[in-house]
């Protein structure tokens, strides 16, 4: 609930926010330059807090997601078949859909983290089905 002093803020926030959207160009930095400031630092000084605001929002995101996910149960880990058969199962998903397609980092043999997170991709799209692991 908000405070009568809240609300009193946030309504002449409103106001001034009106009478500095109502002000063309040439009148603010008429009045810029009235006050004795100069508009390139008055608009720098404006932009670094904005930055400041922004990353400050971002940190306080991603902390509030760290904590959300350290209070999660860990999921279960991901079963995928032997490199060999992920190879296959890659190899038969690019043969069977011609519309498939992948590019590789320097196009050079890709490593067992690549062609697994290759497989998981492939299952999550419909394109493998997956293997749920030993039975």
């Amino acid at each position: 609930m908000k405070t009568d002093a809240q609300k009193e803020i946030q309504a002449f926030r409103k106001i001034a926010l009106q009478d500095l959207d109502a002000l063309t160009d040439a009148e603010l930095l008429a009045e810029v330059a009235e006050d004795g400031e100069s508009p390139q630092v008055l608009s720098a000084d404006i932009a670094a807090r904005l930055d400041d605001v922004v990353a400050q929002v971002l940190r306080d995101r991603a902390a509030s997601a760290k904590a959300n996910l350290r209070s999660k149960t860990p999921a279960a880990p991901i079963w995928r078949p032997a490199i060999d058969r992920i190879k296959e199962l890659i190899d038969q998903a690019f043969g069977t859909d011609p519309l498939l397609a992948a590019a590789y980092r320097e196009g050079t043999r890709q490593s067992d983290l690549d062609l697994q997170s290759l497989y998981d991709d492939l299952v999550s799209m419909g394109k493998i089905k997956p293997d749920h692991g030993p039975r």
